[in-house]
């Protein structure tokens, strides 16, 4: 029969490696938590690196292009104005004035008046100051393009009519015409309310910020 020394001894052995054992756990549970922290933190590093790589080589190509994107601007020659106007920095509603007055001389019909906004320019006028109302979107990396509207009234046969609206269409300046008018029999008198768009110039190149996850 066994003596209560022995007893404790053999219990105190027991607790012993109990002990032993939920150490264990807790290490083992410890050292896989810091090794996959470790591991989330070098996965994170290397797509770090990564992107830095991606955004280096990116600039590079940007800036060995810039010069031939230049040299190729420059050799447009008269398609410069027309990149221009297609797609101009401001509102510039007297530039608008003159190419619609010169649409409708080529296309024989009378420009009566153009209405950009809340303001008239009359036919003839110089140097209009107009407000317009636009709808700005979400920032982007690059100023996105702003629709301007005016409403422009001309007279003319249907012939010329018709000649003046594919010059509207064909223009080099995208214009939509949203709403049209005729009126008259001979001598047509029509209405045409045109959503037309600019894009103010960029004085520097933003700044992006990604975030790695």
């Amino acid at each position: 029969m066994a003596t209560r020394k022995q007893a404790e001894a053999a219990l105190a052995g027991n607790n012993l490696i109990i002990a032993l054992v939920v150490v264990s756990f807790i290490v083992v549970a410890l050292t896989a938590l810091a090794g996959k922290a470790l591991w989330t933190r070098i996965s994170l590093d290397q797509k770090v690196v990564s992107a830095k790589d991606e955004a280096a080589t990116t600039l590079k190509q940007n800036v060995a292009n810039a010069p031939s994107l230049v040299a190729a601007y420059s050799q447009l020659g008269d398609l410069q104005r027309v990149v221009s106007d297609a797609l101009p920095n401001e509102r510039d509603s007297a530039s608008m004035l003159a190419t619609v007055e010169n649409m409708g001389g080529q296309s024989g019909v009378t420009i009566r008046s153009v209405v950009p906004g809340n303001g008239m320019i009359a036919s003839g006028a110089t140097s209009p100051a107009v407000t317009t109302t636009t709808t700005s979107s979400t920032p982007a990396l690059m100023p996105a393009p702003q629709p301007t509207k005016f409403t422009v009234s001309i007279e003319g046969t249907f012939d010329s009519t018709v000649r003046f609206l594919k010059a509207v269409e064909t223009s080099a300046r995208p214009m939509k015409v949203t709403n049209l008018q005729i009126s008259g029999n001979k001598t047509l008198t029509s209405q045409l309310e045109i959503t037309t768009y600019y894009q103010e110039k960029t004085t520097k190149l933003p700044i992006v910020t990604e975030t790695i996850k």
